[in-house]
């Protein structure tokens, strides 16, 4: 009897060290649900806060639809923008087709400037070519002199 009570004790320590080790184990599961939990905890309310703003601003359009003053508005707040857009644009295009003008202008003028320059240049250089023959014409009837 006592060694069948021993056993049992000795059977009943092992049972205990495991159910021990088991317990140890589920705490360790707990602890990890826990801080899985938590987190997907603050992901989920950051989500919801994320989803407010979004209702918020659904809610505002659908306000501001709802009000057919506030619809004819806003309508007359942007028609207003679009022709500000467009005098701002035809007055863009005015300035540069003025600036495209000048530029043309001043081409243009640059290049009468260069031709004119170029027939001066071309006259000076007919008449030196001419007073050089006129030269040489007058060495060769003195050197004719000269014989």
């Amino acid at each position: 009897r006592i060694l069948e009570r021993k056993r049992q004790i000795e059977s009943t320590g092992r049972s205990r060290e495991q159910v021990v080790g088991d317990i140890e184990a589920i705490i360790e599961q707990i602890t990890s649900c826990e801080e899985e939990c938590a987190s997907t905890k603050k992901q989920l309310e950051s989500d919801i806060r994320d989803k407010h703003r979004q209702l918020d601003l659904l809610n505002n359009k659908i306000s501001s639809t709802n009000d057919p003053m506030g619809v004819d508005s806003t309508i007359n707040k942007y028609n207003a923008e679009y022709k500000q857009l467009q005098l701002q644009q035809l007055k863009q295009e005015k300035e540069n087709m003025a600036n495209k003008k000048a530029v043309a202008d001043e081409i243009r003028k640059a290049l009468e400037m260069a031709k004119k320059y170029e027939d001066a240049k071309r006259k000076q250089l007919s008449e030196m070519n001419a007073y050089i023959e006129k030269r040489k014409k007058e060495c060769a009837k003195i050197e004719l002199l000269d014989s």
